[in-house]
């Protein structure tokens, strides 16, 4: 896994089992938590590399050294697509052939995952802004807004082997 910031600290580097329970992130938490339900609960079985910034650049540093583990992952989720498209840099650098060697995931669908052929949750983003002003407006006039669940789609492309997904 290529994930955000858990904590308000310059931490960058593999996360150890405190450091991803005393996440102070709720959208970390909350992804690393539903990547670990469709792994069954088995974290000791999930790498986590955290990053910062949101950047290609980061994605990159995070994939090199989770690829540098042995064994070597054979795929990596990451929490966005800018991460993932760092992730398929460093993939190149290794000349690592993608999707054959690695599978690489990302998040949100911005307009650089297709492009880049990248396999990717979707997520509506304008819809996420209104949302969120909406939300914003309701707490500005003493209001306490709802959590609001948003839907997703996976977006399959050419950087996942069909028995990942």
């Amino acid at each position: 896994m290529v994930a955000f910031r858990l904590r308000a600290d310059d931490h960058e580097g593999m996360v150890d089992a405190e450091r991803r329970h005393r996440s102070g992130y709720r959208v970390t938490r909350e992804r690393l938590e539903g990547y670990a339900d469709a792994v069954d609960g088995e974290w000791d079985a999930l790498p986590i590399y955290e990053t910062f910034p949101n950047s290609r650049a980061a994605g990159a540093r995070a994939a090199r050294a989770l690829l540098a583990l042995k064994p070597r992952p054979t795929a990596l989720l990451a929490m966005s697509d800018e991460l993932a498209l760092g992730a398929l840099d460093a993939a190149r650098e290794l000349e690592l052939d993608v999707p054959a060697e690695l599978s690489v995931v990302g998040y949100d669908d911005i307009p650089a995952a297709a492009a880049a052929g990248l396999t990717t949750v979707r997520q509506p983003l304008v819809e996420k802004g209104r949302t969120a002003g909406r939300m914003l407006l309701e707490a500005l006039d003493g209001g306490t807004p709802a959590d609001v669940a948003l839907p997703t789609d996976l977006v399959v492309r050419g950087s996942t082997a069909g028995s990942v997904i």
